[in-house]
């Protein structure tokens, strides 16, 4: 579903750091930003929980979900969905954020820490991405096809 990502990226990292809200660019962007190659469906930032309302009136024409606790097969998160130009844009918490781990059959912390991260450059902008070694980890707990292809894309990468 990749139709705009690079505008709405820059127009997202612009509004969270003019409101100074500490962020992270998790998911299939920050798996592209060590190599993956695959298609992007969204455009996934963690923040601190009590910025999702912080940040809602300022996005609000752009908000198609939520704020709101959300549980699905894969994550149970609070998070907002924005749509910016047509690019889906999910910002979820991280502090009580969960994921499924399929192989363990149980729910598992996301593993997102905001002070751990590694400045990479996406779209012209260097910003917060969940490190490496986190994001594999993160992956490898949901194991969904698109996990699979990004950690298979990210350890074969030389970035």
């Amino acid at each position: 579903m990749e139709e705009h990502p690079e505008k709405a990226f820059q127009w997202i990292v612009g509004l969270l750091r003019s409101r100074d809200m500490a962020f992270q660019v998790t998911g299939g962007l920050a798996a592209r930003s060590y190599g993956s190659v695959r298609p992007l469906y969204d455009i996934d930032i963690k923040v601190p929980e009590g910025s999702i309302a912080a940040l809602a009136p300022f996005v609000r024409e752009h908000i198609v979900h939520g704020p709101t606790r959300c549980k699905d097969e894969a994550f149970d998160i609070a998070l907002m969905t924005l749509v910016y130009e047509g690019q889906k844009i999910d910002i979820g918490g991280y502090e009580t954020a969960r994921i499924y781990d399929a192989a363990l059959g149980e729910w598992v912390p996301c593993g997102v820490d905001l002070n751990a991260y590694e400045l990479r450059k996406i779209y012209g902008l260097e910003v917060p991405v969940m490190k490496k070694s986190d994001l594999i980890v993160f992956k490898e707990h949901l194991r969904r096809p698109t996990d699979i292809e990004d950690i298979e894309q990210i350890r074969n990468a030389v970035v």
